[in-house]
This record gives C-alpha cells, structure tokens and sequence, in this order.
C-alpha cells in the first residue's frame, strides 16, 4: 500500500504559448519581430514580461517605459493571459510634424493647393 504523506501539496503545473510581437526599436534590440514564449497557466502580462527579459536581457533598458496590448487591446502589466493569445510590445515612439495648428488654421492644404499636392501635381 502507498502511503503520502499527509501535509504535501501536489502541485500540477499546465503551460501555455503566447505569442509576443515586438515593434520598433525592442525589434531591432532582440533581432526579431515576433516570438512564442512559453508561460505557465495564470500568468499574466507581467509575467511574461519578465520571462522575456530573462531570455533577452537587452529589453531591459526598454521595460520602463513599454506600453502593452493584449489581443489588440491595451492591458495593463497584472492583465491576465491566455493559451494562444498575442502579446504586443510597444515602445515609445516619437516624431512627426512640428506644425501648431492654431483656431481657424489647417496643417493641410486647402483648395487648389490641396488638389495639386495630393493629386501628383506640382
């Protein structure tokens, strides 16, 4: 006969794989734009977060200031994560026009102007 002893937890472990897509300068950091990460059942974005900085310690200096989207959806760092799902890691991004746009006043031309610049004109 078996015997267990009678204070031992049993602890049942399940993975699942997520889907992490990287963008930017975090791409350009790891060398790859997408990677399937294995993480425990119950994770949550934090956690494979974490996972990923110890396989690619270079995110590190990125972690601070990443944005997250779960599924096409923002989430936060204790969102929860399923089997399957995608993982989007977002860095800050910067630049565009250093135009005011002031009351009354459109960066964008208006009229023939518009018509020409937009339409192939000159």
């Amino acid at each position: 006969m078996l015997s267990y002893p009678q204070n031992e937890t049993i602890f049942y472990t399940r993975s699942m794989k997520v889907t992490v897509l990287l963008f930017a300068s975090v791409a350009e950091a790891v060398g790859k734009r997408r990677l399937e990460v294995e993480a425990e059942a119950g994770a949550r974005v934090v956690d494979v977060r974490d996972r990923l900085l110890e396989e690619y310690p270079v995110l590190e200096r990125y972690a601070p200031n990443l944005m997250y989207a779960l599924d096409e959806d923002y989430a936060e760092l204790e969102t929860p994560v399923r089997d399957g799902a995608t993982l989007a890691l977002i860095p800050p991004v910067s630049g565009g026009a250093a135009d005011k746009v002031t009351a009354g006043h459109s960066p964008r031309p208006r009229g023939a102007a518009a018509t020409t610049d937009f339409a192939g004109g000159t």
